[in-house]
């Protein structure tokens, strides 16, 4: 498939166009989101521009830790609900 030479250049002038609404809308955004952006790119790495492409990486997530003690409270409050879901426990009377 040939294109000419102005059809290529008119493709190129309507996609600037296009690129200077998009990131005129992105900046809109941008000064709308204030903080909320900073804190969003200090949430995850910036890798940088491959391709074209923006990349980031999320920050890895920390495991929560939970002493055998709560644990244990977590499990046997999960057990009282169920059983009072199947009407085997009488319900509390809340005061």
């Amino acid at each position: 498939m040939e294109f000419s030479e102005e059809i290529l250049q008119a493709a190129l002038e309507g996609l600037l166009l296009k690129r200077g609404r998009i990131e005129a809308q992105m900046e809109t955004v941008k000064s709308l989101l204030g903080n909320k952006a900073a804190k969003a790119r200090s949430a995850a790495a910036l890798d940088g521009i491959q391709d074209g492409v923006l990349t980031l990486t999320p920050k890895p997530r920390v495991k929560r830790v939970i002493s055998p003690e709560a644990r244990q409270r977590i499990i046997d409050a999960q057990k009282r609900r169920w059983a009072l879901h199947r009407g085997e426990v009488p319900a509390k009377n809340v005061s």
